[in-house]
């Protein structure tokens, strides 16, 4: 009966520890150590209570070896897996690799153990990765955010899980993943980079302009920064500031097409087309079917007069990209300046309202079509879908 009392007292005791640990690992699973918490608080229990116990501690110790792992050769619960270690995280200015068939079947059988719940977070990151790789956007993020809840401060995971939400289409949960990931470590560039272009897509620029800002002040020589605080500033209509941000972009990578034509752009709006006209010529230089340097570089000429020129410009646009419709929109203006035939004219602006329907507006507003104002045609052209037709019969005879 004795012996039975003690077993029984044993099994108590060795059954608290185990929820005083669980409470233990609860409370501080945000600092990122609950399981060698939770396994170091039982092990220190169950030898404090009595010898009965030391049985059970050792089984406790057994299982914590039992799931070690080697680093050095990626091995672990028997299971090589050192095949996943050259997989990339993401990037969100690159496409997914395509991983070989072996690699396909090791993350597989790394699959199997994470159900079992033999894992490390080292494994989890490296099959999430592989899932991006895979474009199974949907498992990658859940498996970035479950390594987010097992290391609440990995920064990394938290970025990884960013660009995969962002993959998805869910830009808020992304902006949370990347202020995670900052707050983890507030000198990770990538992540102030990554957020300051979330929150520009969500039209929050003044917060976009601080992000890229503090990019910059990490690392001074980035020009994708540069180049994004430019977009901010000429959104926020500081045009001057933008300009020179561009020219910074274009002095640490001076084969940035996107940043000499939106230079460019930014000396159009200050009233300097022949400069304009320079920044577009560099922008084709480096990237000869850039459709939309040849549009651009098309209004600088019709804006210093050089009409034929221009019309070479916009139908080199047109040939490399037949559904931009700024640029069939241009032709037309330019078409209708040079008092080419009406039907010419109308034409070009038909493709263009087709392929954008706001151009309606800006072509009954727009005073190189003064000639056409009256022209039963392009009015029917330009007139909002809800408004009502033109009365015809007011034109007609009395």
């Amino acid at each position: 009966m004795g012996k039975k009392l003690d077993w029984l007292k044993a099994y108590w005791r060795t059954l608290l520890a185990a929820i005083l640990g669980l409470l233990f690992a609860l409370a501080f699973l945000d600092r990122g150590f609950a399981w060698p918490a939770f396994f170091a608080l039982v092990l220190f229990l169950l030898l404090c209570f009595s010898d009965k116990t030391k049985k059970a501690a050792v089984a406790v110790l057994k299982c914590i070896e039992s799931v070690s792992w080697s680093k050095k050769e990626g091995v672990r619960f028997g299971f090589d897996w050192s095949e996943l270690e050259a997989i990339p995280d993401p990037d969100p200015d690159a496409e997914p690799q395509e991983l070989s068939e072996e690699t396909k079947q090791t993350v597989e059988e790394a699959e199997d153990y994470i159900r079992r719940g033999e894992f490390t977070p080292e494994l989890i990151r490296r099959v999430a990765a592989a899932k991006w790789h895979e474009k199974e956007y949907e498992e990658s993020a859940a498996l970035f955010g479950f390594l987010t809840f097992l290391e609440p401060q990995n920064h990394v995971a938290w970025y990884n899980k960013g660009v995969t939400l962002g993959k998805l289409g869910r830009t808020k949960e992304a902006l949370d993943a990347y202020e995670k990931a900052i707050q983890g470590n507030l000198d990770f560039a990538d992540s102030w980079y990554n957020k300051g272009a979330v929150l520009s897509d969500l039209g929050r620029t003044k917060k976009a302009l601080a992000a890229f800002n503090r990019v910059i002040e990490l690392d001074p020589d980035d020009p994708s920064a540069w180049y994004n605080k430019g977009n901010a500033l000429y959104e926020l209509g500081r045009t001057e500031e933008a300009l020179d941000a561009y020219e910074k972009a274009i002095q640490f990578k001076h084969d940035n097409a996107d940043a000499w034509i939106n230079k460019g752009t930014a000396l159009i709006k200050l009233g300097r087309p022949k400069e304009a006209l320079d920044a577009y010529e560099k922008a084709i230089t480096f990237k000869p079917d850039y459709a939309e340097a040849w549009s651009n570089k098309g209004n600088s000429l019709y804006e210093l007069g050089r009409a034929k020129d221009a019309h070479v410009a916009y139908q080199k646009a047109i040939e490399l990209k037949p559904d931009l419709a700024g640029v069939w929109y241009n032709r037309a203006r330019l078409r209708c300046c040079m008092n080419e035939p009406r039907e010419t004219v109308l034409d070009d602006l038909r493709r263009a309202v087709e392929l954008d329907p706001e151009l309606r507006k800006d072509a009954r507003e727009d005073e190189d079509f003064a000639s056409l104002r009256d022209d039963p045609e392009f009015v029917e052209l330009t007139r909002e879908p809800d408004d009502e037709p033109p009365d015809e019969s007011a034109h007609s005879s009395p």
